[in-house]
């Protein structure tokens, strides 16, 4: 787009990185014919997910129950009661066996993974540094083709979008295994940092 005497690129740049930090969220989810009933027993199975957690080494400040659910079915005439456990854990390695002794405890509801950062900065510099030399080049290659050279530049707007997460999505039901706790195959993979900027540049004629 040109305006008098300027030219307005747009630059995008992106790096990837291995997360170093993961988000889960489980849930219990028990059906009976009464209310109470349900919630004794939705009760008890997080109690036992809670304690299979911390034993699995988890501390208190990395668990929240973060969600309680209870509504009726009809003409079921039954009553269902969910609770959401959401957990941030520090090592991505360990995300499988947690999800494995999590669901083994009788966590049979999850919410999905999502990996990140404890600190995005300098991949997010990064990312910036590369949109700017992405705009440049852009602004270099019209420049060039137009006959002119670029001046200073007058403006800059800069975006970083969400990180684009590389990780794998689960059902809304998970089944219970009543053998020993299996780990679940999970692969954290990378997390695309992304970032755009739009410059306008000063244009001047060549000498």
């Amino acid at each position: 787009m040109w305006d008098e005497g300027t030219i307005r690129v747009q630059g995008h740049g992106e790096v990837r990185v291995a997360p170093d930090e993961a988000y889960l969220i489980l849930g219990v989810h028990r059906i009976d014919a009464s209310a109470q009933a349900a919630v004794e027993s939705n009760s008890e199975a997080v109690q036992s997910v809670l304690d299979a957690l911390k034993a699995a080494g988890l501390p208190d400040d990395a668990i929240l129950l973060s969600q309680f659910n209870i509504f009726s079915s009809q003409p079921e005439n039954t009553y269902t009661v969910s609770n959401q456990i959401s957990m941030r854990l520090s090592d991505v390695r360990s995300v499988g066996q947690i999800l494995g002794i999590a669901i083994h405890a009788g966590a049979n509801v999850t919410g999905g993974i999502t990996f990140g950062l404890v600190d995005s900065s300098e991949a997010e510099a990064d990312a910036l540094r590369r949109a700017v030399d992405d705009a440049r080049s852009r602004a270099e290659t019209l420049a060039i083709e137009l006959g002119v050279v670029l001046g200073d530049v007058v403006s800059v707007n800069a975006a970083l979008p969400n990180p684009n997460v590389h990780a794998p999505s689960f059902g809304r039901r998970a089944a219970r295994s009543m053998a020993a706790p299996a780990e679940v195959p999970i692969a954290g993979g990378e997390i695309t940092i992304p970032a755009d900027v739009e410059v306008v540049y000063e244009l001047r004629l060549n000498d």
